[in-house]
């Protein structure tokens, strides 16, 4: 008796399911691959937010923990106002009435943001110092290579006692539409996320 052999592999109806699922997975997998770097950058803001926000309410509580000084020795002798939320302290600067009560520079912005944050793996920052400049992405310090941009608009009453920090990790040219921006507000102790 001869035994018929039986041959064994794919069908071609099976190679053709096989590539159609292959396609639909490459189909919606690669754009949300493509979109990781701009994840990557909102997660670093909104991290930031939060550590922001959590090292104001920290400060405010070993302020008032500390009997209310004029600066907290555990955050750099930083200065607060009177509502108990730090302002910041420009090397070489005197405590002043004024100081202890409004943010008067980028530096002070600085300032703040350097110490209230925690120090393992904070983020880069430098003050925007030009006179009278508007925020704004088209700014060569905002290509500088540091993570953000601290800017404090002194002209403005509304926004004096508001501290801005441009999120420029993410920029590559001055074509860009979209920064986002972390405003501190020193008054209330607000923390809160815009763009520009």
């Amino acid at each position: 008796m001869k035994q018929v052999k039986k041959q064994k592999g794919f069908t071609i109806i099976e190679l053709v399911v096989v590539i159609l699922l292959l396609g639909i997975l490459t189909a919606t997998a690669l754009p949300r691959f493509m979109d990781v770097t701009d994840d990557a950058h909102e997660a670093v803001v909104s991290a930031v937010v939060g550590g922001f926000a959590t090292g104001t309410s920290i400060f405010k509580a070993q302020w008032f923990a500390d009997g209310q000084p004029t600066s907290v020795s555990e955050y750099n002798s930083l200065l607060a106002n009177t509502a108990g939320y730090p302002v910041g302290l420009k090397t070489g600067e005197t405590v002043t009435s004024t100081l202890l009560s409004t943010i008067s520079s980028s530096d002070n912005c600085v300032d703040i943001f350097q110490n209230v944050l925690q120090s393992g793996g904070q983020p880069t920052i430098v003050a925007k110092t030009e006179a009278g400049a508007a925020l704004d992405g088209t700014s060569t310090i905002i290509s500088s290579g540091n993570d953000f941009v601290a800017y404090l608009d002194t002209t403005n009453t509304t926004t004096k006692n508001v501290c801005s920090y441009v999120y420029a990790g993410q920029y590559s040219n001055n074509t860009l539409n979209y920064l986002p921006v972390i405003q501190y507000t020193a008054l209330t102790g607000a923390v809160t996320q815009a763009s520009i």
